[in-house]
């Protein structure tokens, strides 16, 4: 196994595994299980006045787990994200995207998306697309339709 810190498009730091494969052809191949982990706990960075806040501490983590079998896709991958802004924002969830030879069957959803939402499931047979945030996206809509329909 090869430890390796990562980026994503917010610029947090993983910090991980994955393995791989030297194939035939000599080219680096996924084969196995992969597992990164992101984690703050840091106090709010007031841009004006460019000091730390300590009291207003945010809580981050974000894991990404799955497994390649010879390069593609395969079983379960999942994301787990815990969320606290300190003051108004909060979600925790697990999300399960299926493989089987590299395509998803479904996603599942299992969290809590803001501080209304009360920890919920939803599964999804059809995707937009195999992504984390296309299953996010589908239970959001979904929790939004069920709030709307208590409302009245």
């Amino acid at each position: 196994m090869i430890k390796v810190p990562i980026r994503n498009k917010f610029g947090e730091k993983y910090s991980g595994h994955y393995t791989f494969e030297t194939n035939e052809q000599g080219q680096k191949v996924l084969n196995g299980d992969f597992k990164f982990i992101h984690l703050d706990s840091s106090s709010f960075y007031d841009p004006m006045t460019k000091e730390y806040d300590t009291t207003w501490v945010s809580v981050s983590k974000i894991e990404y787990q799955g497994k390649f079998k010879n390069g593609v896709k395969d079983g379960i991958f999942k994301e787990k994200l815990l969320f606290d802004d300190g003051i108004d924002l909060y979600s925790k969830w697990t999300v399960s995207i299926d493989f089987k030879e590299g395509n998803c069957s479904k996603g599942t959803f299992t969290g809590i998306l803001g501080h209304i939402m009360p920890e919920s499931t939803y599964e999804f047979e059809k995707l937009d697309s195999c992504t984390f945030q296309s299953v996010v996206n589908s239970a959001s809509e979904r929790w939004e339709e069920e709030y709307e329909k208590r409302k009245k």
